[in-house]
């Protein structure tokens, strides 16, 4: 009760119009109970009903008035909020939106710059060495360090990977020396017309088993090949293993046909 009364008096125009109500309702009791004296004074009652029927048709127009005011500012504000939270949506959406384009410009530049260290250190590319030949020597002109009977084996450069290797260096022991070391300087992917060095070296015709290590290194790191060399009758056969440091286990293993299968896997030394 209290708070409708707190409320009723906070609007005027309400607090007003009922006023207005009870003081008519409070005229036609007076004029019913003093009907002689309503007779005697009907100037004086009908200005007072007419007053107070003004008082509260103003004031119920006033309050009309208002509520609609508010009714209609409400309406606009609720409208206004539509509008608000729809152009909210659309730049939630175009937020979204433009975070998707910096995320695939930031992969896009993540794989650039990946690609661009990839390409001053290598990548994962590496170089080995193929044998071309293994052949004793026969007839041989005098000073070119060849003895008849020598075993000769050549081989030769081969690349593997998408980008280039800078500062190529090879260092090559054999059975009988160390060759001087190569310097292949930078070691392209499709190289097409450039002659390489190729490693020439001599295995003791007296062993049927022999072990040649290749130590390259390069701008992504270094590396070192095996060759067992073993002879079968009168033919040289060979397997390879191929590290990359620091690991211990071979990343690539392979053999010539007609190798010992059981020997490619096996523990490798001389005997």
């Amino acid at each position: 009760m209290g708070k409708f009364i707190a409320d009723l008096v906070a609007d005027k125009w309400l607090f007003t119009a009922a006023i207005s109500q009870l003081l008519l309702v409070l005229l036609g009791a007076v004029v019913s109970l003093q009907e002689d004296w309503a007779k005697r004074h009907r100037a004086l009652v009908l200005a007072a009903f007419a007053v107070l029927g003004c008082i509260g048709l103003i004031a119920t127009a006033k309050r009309g008035s208002e509520t609609a005011t508010a009714n209609q500012y409400l309406a606009n504000s609720l409208g206004s909020l539509g509008d608000s939270t729809k152009e909210i949506s659309r730049m939630t959406t175009l937020n979204t939106q433009l975070q998707e384009k910096l995320l695939q410009s930031s992969s896009a530049i993540a794989g650039l710059s990946k690609d661009n260290l990839n390409t001053i250190t290598g990548g994962a590319s590496y170089i080995y060495f193929d044998i071309a030949s293994v052949v004793p020597v026969g007839n041989v002109l005098p000073g070119n360090g060849l003895n008849s009977g020598d075993i000769l084996v050549s081989a030769f450069p081969h690349f593997v990977g998408r980008y280039p290797l800078n500062h190529v260096f090879v260092s090559v022991i054999g059975p009988l020396e160390r060759l001087p070391e190569i310097d292949y300087g930078t070691v392209f992917p499709n190289e097409i017309g450039k002659t390489r060095p190729f490693v020439q070296l001599k295995l003791r015709p007296d062993k049927s088993k022999q072990f040649v290590n290749i130590f390259i290194s390069a701008s992504n790191g270094s590396y070192a090949q095996t060759i067992y060399f073993k002879r079968i009758g009168d033919k040289w056969l060979w397997a390879n293993r191929f590290f990359k440091y620091p690991k211990k286990r071979p990343v690539r293993t392979w053999a010539v046909p007609g190798f010992p299968v059981a020997e490619i896997n096996d523990k490798w030394g001389d005997d």
